[in-house]
């Protein structure tokens, strides 16, 4: 395959829309995908940027790096279906509801992971759904099940009975991404979700849906969810197109995967690590991935471009070249994962304002969000938060409340098994088993990534600085134009924080902090406290107008 016809190739790749799988009620046997079919993606990358491309040096290319095999996976026992108990159950509910008056014309079965579904129709006119909800128990009673679901899918004219299965079946990630809608997929960032109550693989697109939002007790199977979305990506991705910014203040939810730090992962120049553990590199990297998503705007400005995607396909067909005037560079998919959003709501508005900010404008630039908390209460699931997170994943609540605050239903609230969540995305709800990951499994995968040749370093997001300038350092001969603006806009709030610079005059935060420190200088806002805002010196726009022009 020539350079050009692989340049195509990807530029289709990236135009190519991919519908959500729709679930049957067949149950299906699934072939594993080969190794070499798994690789297939990965290798062409390899094969073609092999071919001299003035724009990429040696470095860029990794031209010997090789994908995770799937024998560093685990394969579980597959599921297994007793169809002599099916057809008994079958019976069961077809009689059992024939002695209450209600006629069945027909009943399919679909096995998944943790339960059996079974699709009825009912006969006759004037039957309705609520007559067979009130039987759930008769019904549970003779399936010897503590309890039933039963609900309505209007969208097949049909009544769901869902009962729980004898034995449950893990979803491992190795089945997850093996299966061949995780495989040859053309999706820009397939995440393998698990499988629904159908049986379904869910596998989703992150650059689809934009961002991330997860929520659930502890212990419901959070962090393996994340591992999972970590692992579709190493296993899809190479290491030139997506990097990770991984922030976890435990100090211990991603620290397996700090060995990735050359070849995967992304951090702010101060922090001492490529995994963030701490609150101020939390913040740091939070202001970093701001000041780089306004810089990747200018470069799609210079590139007179609308979207990330259009501004790689010209850089990979050589329409950019990099010069002084124009830097010009391959612009790598970043995915943030955050596994607590609490910690990152602790320093106050500026650490929601921050990710709210990169919600609502990082999609065109290639940056997306993951956040995970497992504190579902409106403090920290703010309705900003819910506006800009509209794809999320429930697990298992302990109140309907706190269900109707991540979902808006009660959903969460009604799970009873670990590893169970909703998915909602587009108004759909969808039950699923997600996919199980080891911490083995993430070991074998991080040392067969890890011993290869990478990059220098992390990927270095641009610095966030604590500019300990002092007054008489700042020229105020030389203030930024909206000075005056800022200043007033300070001292009607009475609040001296520079991300409501940023957020009220759309401004970067390099030069909002440089406002702020010349506010400071000209006696306008104390010194910086932290976090804190910081203290206005001055109480009204008249006392302001009267400083200004003894100043100035």
């Amino acid at each position: 395959m020539s350079l050009s016809n692989w340049i195509k190739k990807q530029i289709a790749n990236l135009n190519e829309k991919v519908n959500p799988p729709q679930p049957n009620v067949y149950v299906e046997t699934i072939r594993e995908a080969s190794q070499e079919e798994f690789s297939l993606e990965v290798e062409q990358i390899q094969e073609e940027l092999e071919t001299d491309i003035e724009a990429f040096n040696d470095d860029f290319l990794l031209e010997n790096y090789q994908s995770p095999t799937l024998d560093l996976l685990e394969e579980l026992n597959p599921l297994v279906i007793n169809r002599d108990k099916l057809e008994e159950q079958k019976n069961t509910i077809i009689i059992g509801l024939r002695g209450f008056g209600i006629e069945i014309s027909s009943i399919i079965a679909t096995v998944g992971p943790t339960v059996t579904t079974f699709e009825i129709t009912i006969s006759g006119i004037g039957k309705r759904v609520e007559q067979v909800v009130k039987l759930s128990d008769d019904i549970a009673s003779l399936l010897y099940k503590s309890r039933i679901s039963i609900y309505s899918r209007p969208e097949n004219g049909t009544i769901a009975l869902e009962v729980s299965n004898n034995v449950n079946h893990i979803v491992g990630i190795r089945e997850s991404i093996s299966h061949p809608s995780f495989v040859e997929s053309t999706m820009q960032l397939p995440l393998a979700l698990g499988r629904t109550l159908y049986n379904e693989p869910l596998v989703i697109d992150l650059a689809s849906i934009n961002h991330l939002l997860i929520a659930g007790s502890t212990g419901q199977g959070k962090s393996s969810l994340l591992d999972s979305i970590i692992l579709s990506l190493l296993y899809k991705k190479h290491p030139s197109q997506v990097k990770l910014i991984l922030i976890s203040t435990n100090r211990i939810s991603f620290s397996v995967y700090k060995r990735l730090e050359k070849h995967f992962l992304a951090s702010n120049p101060s922090n001492k690590g490529a995994i963030i553990v701490n609150k101020d590199g939390a913040l740091e990297s939070l202001y970093g991935l701001c000041e780089e998503m306004e810089n990747r705007y200018e470069l799609l400005s210079l590139a007179q471009v609308r979207n990330h995607s259009d501004y790689n396909k010209k850089f990979l067909s050589k329409e950019l070249i990099p010069t002084k005037e124009f830097p010009f560079k391959f612009l790598p998919t970043l995915v943030l994962i955050i596994d607590e959003l609490a910690e990152i709501t602790q320093f106050g508005k500026d650490g929601e304002n921050l990710l709210i900010k990169l919600a609502q404008k990082s999609r065109s630039v290639g940056i997306h969000l993951i956040i995970s908390t497992q504190r579902a209460s409106d403090r920290i699931i703010t309705n900003a938060i819910k506006e800009n997170f509209t794809t999320r994943i429930g697990f298992r609540v302990p109140a309907k409340s706190d269900s109707n605050i991540l979902l808006d239903n009660d959903l969460a609230s009604k799970i009873g098994r670990i590893g169970e969540a909703i998915y909602q995305s587009h108004n759909q709800n969808i039950k699923i088993q997600c996919s199980y990951t080891t911490v083995n499994e993430i070991e074998r995968v991080v040392e067969f990534i890890g011993k290869q040749d990478g990059y220098s370093s992390a990927f270095e997001l641009p610095g966030y600085e604590d500019y300990g300038i002092e007054k008489e350092a700042v020229d105020l001969s030389k203030r930024d134009k909206m000075f005056e603006d800022c200043a007033k806009m300070v001292v009607n709030s009475q609040s001296g924080s520079t991300s409501m610079l940023q957020r009220k005059f759309n401004l970067g935060y390099n030069r909002a902090d440089r406002i702020m420190l010349q506010l400071e200088a000209a006696g306008i806002v104390g010194s910086a406290s932290g976090s804190k805002p910081r203290d206005v010196l001055i109480t009204t726009e008249y006392e302001l107008a009267r400083h200004l022009e003894e100043l100035f």
